[in-house]
């Protein structure tokens, strides 16, 4: 990312505010968190993303799922996926991708939803699942950390009850878990 740099005049507080057009490139929305880092060089300011800290917990976690369930398993946090388990094609598909609109209005929607494979499922940008899946938004105190979704290997195979309580059961742990 090239460089940028503004000069910005503290108030009385102690307050500053970060330019639109920077919070926007950073994808920084209104009350999340900003962490504020203090070197010899100065303080450098960045998104706080609590999940990114905790990778491979996340990664062992969808793991586990995966392994009791038999089906795929994607944590993201508000940017990203940030560990999945399953099918070689579906790790593939997913590790590491954006989110799309579509999953960031799901986290904040704050409910569990529940799709069949024809329905428009779009979990990143560029690709469509054709499969059924279940997607719980992650909260903490600090408010919408991501998502856990577990996803069917096809579209003809449905997702029953206990797959859907454990993908809630799942994005409620993660999120108390974050505040510890």
């Amino acid at each position: 990312m090239k460089k940028e740099s503004v000069v910005r005049k503290i108030d009385e507080f102690g307050r500053l505010t970060l330019p639109k057009d920077m919070r926007k490139k950073l994808k920084i929305k209104e009350e999340e968190f900003i962490e504020l880092v203090l070197d010899d060089e100065g303080i450098l300011l960045k998104k706080h993303m609590p999940m990114d800290m905790k990778k491979y917990f996340y990664n062992n976690y969808a793991d586990i799922i995966y392994a009791e369930t038999g089906k795929n398993v994607a944590i993201t946090d508000r940017n990203k996926i940030i560990a999945t388990s399953g099918s070689n094609s579906f790790k593939k598909k997913y590790m590491d991708k954006a989110v799309s609109v579509y999953l960031d209005e799901i986290i904040q929607g704050k409910e569990l939803i529940t799709l069949k494979a024809d329905d428009d499922i779009y979990i990143t940008e560029n690709s469509k699942e054709k499969s059924h899946c279940v997607i719980a938004p992650i909260y903490s105190d600090e408010g919408p950390l991501g998502t856990v979704i577990i996803c069917s290997d096809s579209s003809d195979q449905e997702l029953d009850d206990l797959i859907v309580k454990t993908c809630q059961i799942a994005a409620k742990f993660l999120g108390k878990d974050s505040n510890m």
